[in-house]
């Protein structure tokens, strides 16, 4: 948090993305923060699509969303987003209400026996929500789930890619911790390299694209040499640290055309 605003870099960048009558989902919504960021954005002629899939951070979710009077433009689905429409297990972190998991935790400070939650996948939930087909931007921060998220939406992919974007944490030993055969770090890292057209690195010292907003290109070699890094990292600590960074992911040549024209109007403002 800084001068009051959470994730200031992360803040700017949704705020510089958005525009009136956007499409805004919102994958890991806590408290709210990002739902309220982008419905301010999207104002009533878009929409915000929020999924909490824990009860007590989903009723603040609620109420934020009403205090703030976004009931129109911001929907609430108490859900995990995933690759499966079933029940899992949500372990619940005791001291960090946005460090929840699906993955079975190997640190101290959850609540090892878990809730149960209702898990879908996102070309599901629109199958039965049309009206949240045309996406223009994705936040997403599910601990280590972000690989089954993004295979449970191959169909709106397809029919957003023309415009998405995606703001996603990028935690390796989360990936791979998720993943039953360890290997969820190099099927992200497959995921990226033939399904996204450019990736960058969220980041305070790279160059600003607008007031605020600091991104930088990677190359897959330097992301799988980033990610390879902070595994071996995490691994050498006892204490159940994981380092993350924050990836902006442009799925077309369009998404870039479409990237420079919000920086650009960014700076303008």
């Amino acid at each position: 948090k800084e001068n009051g605003v959470w994730e200031p870099h992360n803040t700017a960048l949704v705020e510089a993305l958005l525009r009136a009558g956007d499409h805004f989902v919102d994958l890991g919504a806590n408290l709210g923060y990002f739902s309220l960021v982008a419905a301010h954005s999207v104002t009533e002629t878009g929409h915000v699509w929020a999924f909490e899939p824990e009860p007590e951070n989903c009723r603040f979710c609620e109420r934020n969303i009403l205090i703030n009077h976004f009931e129109g433009i911001v929907s609430l689905h108490r859900l995990a987003i995933g690759d499966v429409d079933e029940t899992q297990m949500l372990y619940r972190a005791r001291h960090n209400h946005g460090a929840h998991q699906l993955a079975r935790p190997c640190a101290d400070g959850f609540d090892a026996e878990g809730i149960r939650v209702r898990v879908t996948a996102l070309d599901l939930f629109v199958e039965s929500h049309p009206e949240a087909a045309s996406i223009s931007l994705i936040k997403m921060d599910i601990q280590g789930c972000e690989m089954k998220a993004f295979l449970g939406m191959r169909k709106v992919i397809a029919r957003s890619r023309e415009r998405l974007m995606a703001i996603v944490e990028f935690s390796p030993a989360l990936l791979t911790r998720f993943d039953q055969e360890g290997k969820g770090l190099t099927r992200f890292l497959r995921f990226l390299e033939e399904d996204v057209q450019a990736v960058y690195v969220v980041d305070s010292r790279a160059q600003a694209i607008a007031a605020n907003v600091a991104i930088a290109p990677l190359r897959m070699a330097d992301l799988r040499r980033m990610g390879s890094d902070m595994l071996r990292m995490d691994q050498g600590h006892a204490g159940g640290l994981e380092h993350h960074v924050d990836l902006l992911l442009v799925f077309s040549t369009r998404g870039l055309a479409l990237l420079e024209e919000r920086a650009e109007a960014s700076r303008r403002d």
